[in-house]
């Protein structure tokens, strides 16, 4: 499979789970009906190398999110407790690198990580 823009922007109008899939409880509807399933570019290494494309988040969440793997809940406690600056931030997916998006769909399942 080539994984260029056309090919993700087919899958993104076409998986019927895609906005579930973008949304704050995805973590938890995803584990609870597929124990196996991971986050995709929701880690350190996405955040921090799209500082430039981060927002104020005006709506954070507080809240445990119990879960969380401990890597996702070191980062997540790092943003609500905004120990990355001064105000809540987030990383709309839509600012992250072609680049990025392909080279870790490449790592993950072209290399057969899962």
């Amino acid at each position: 499979m080539t994984l260029d823009h056309a090919t993700l922007e087919a899958m993104r109008r076409q998986h019927p789970a895609w906005r579930l899939l973008v949304a704050e409880s995805a973590p938890l509807v995803a584990r609870t009906q597929l124990p196996r399933a991971h986050s995709f570019l929701m880690d350190r290494a996405t955040l921090m190398a799209h500082r430039s494309q981060w927002l104020e988040e005006p709506q954070a969440v507080l809240r445990d999110l119990p879960r969380l793997d401990s890597e996702e809940r070191a980062l997540f406690d790092d943003l609500r407790w905004k120990r990355l600056g001064d105000r809540q931030i987030r990383l709309e997916q839509e600012r992250i690198g072609f680049g990025w998006i392909a080279q870790a769909l490449r790592s993950r399942f072209v290399m057969g990580q899962d």
